[in-house]
C-alpha cells in the first residue's frame, strides 16, 4: 500500500513552487546551504511534481533566500488550507539531520507567526510532527487530534510526514 499523496500536490503549480521556495528557505537558516540539503530540496520538488525552471527557482531560493519573497509567500498561505502543512514541512526540513539548531528553531518560529499560529498552536503542530516521526501512526492522542483538527482543515497524514522525513534523512544518516 502506498503512502497518501502530499496535500500540496493538488495545488496549482505556481502555488507549489511558492510553497517549496518557503520550505527550502529553512535550509539556509544556519547561514549556508550545503549540497546534501540541495539534494533533499530537489527530492521535495520531485514529490510535488515541480520540475525544470520551477525546481531551479526553488533551488536558488534555498541557496540565497529572498526574505521579502518568503514573507510574501507566508502571508499568502496564512489563509490557505495548506498553512499547517507548510509549517509541518518546514519543521521536518529543520529536523532532517536529527537536530534543530538555534537558527532553524528561530526560522520555524518566524514561519509559524507569519502563518498566523500562536505559540500554543505551534506546539501542537510540533507535537504532531514529533509523533509522526516516531512512527506512531494511528497512535495520535485524541486530545492532540482534536486540537489539530481545530487548527487546520488539511493536515498531511502521519505517514506522509514520516515518509518525507525518512527520504530527507536517508542521505544525512
Amino acid at each position: 500500500m502506498s503512502d497518501p499523496q502530499h496535500p500540496a500536490c493538488e495545488a496549482p503549480i505556481e502555488d507549489r513552487i511558492d510553497y517549496l521556495i518557503a520550505v527550502a528557505s529553512i535550509a539556509f537558516a544556519d547561514g549556508a546551504t550545503d549540497r546534501e540539503e540541495l539534494v533533499k530540496i530537489t527530492e521535495m520538488c520531485a514529490e510535488l511534481a515541480v520540475t525544470g525552471d520551477g525546481a531551479q527557482r526553488v533551488a536558488s531560493a534555498a541557496s540565497v533566500p529572498d526574505r521579502a519573497q518568503v514573507e510574501g509567500i507566508l502571508g499568502r498561505f496564512r489563509q490557505s488550507k495548506l498553512r499547517a502543512t507548510l509549517l509541518i514541512d518546514a519543521m521536518v526540513v529543520a529536523y532532517a539531520d536529527g537536530r534543530v539548531d538555534i537558527g532553524e528553531a528561530a526560522e520555524v518560529a518566524r514561519f509559524a507567526g507569519a502563518l498566523g499560529f500562536t505559540t500554543a498552536e505551534t506546539v501542537v503542530v510540533g507535537r504532531y510532527v514529533e509523533e509522526s516521526l516516531r512512527g506512531q501512526a494511528g497512535a495520535l492522542s485524541q486530545d492532540l487530534a482534536s486540537k489539530l483538527s481545530d487548527l487546520a482543515p488539511q493536515v498531511p497524514a502521519q505517514s506522509v510526514v514520516r515518509s518525507l522525513f525518512n527520504r530527507l534523512r536517508k542521505r544525512t544518516g
